[in-house]
């Protein structure tokens, strides 16, 4: 048996794609985009957006 260990909000939309990092300290969520990863270092997220673009963002 599973209980929620916490709820987040901030999403206007559906969210559609999560990632979280290897350590368990980082979440991440996507919406109608639906696309996004974090590197194996956990240095780095990628997004990709229906505006057909790909983003990269360093975590800091």
């Amino acid at each position: 048996m599973s209980s929620d260990l916490r709820t987040l909000t901030g999403h206007s939309d559906t969210i559609f794609s999560l990632a979280i990092s290897r350590d368990g300290k980082t979440l991440v969520s996507g919406s109608n985009d639906k696309t996004l990863a974090i590197s194996p270092d956990q240095r780095t997220l990628v997004s990709g957006s229906s505006d057909k673009t790909i983003r990269i963002w360093r975590v800091v």
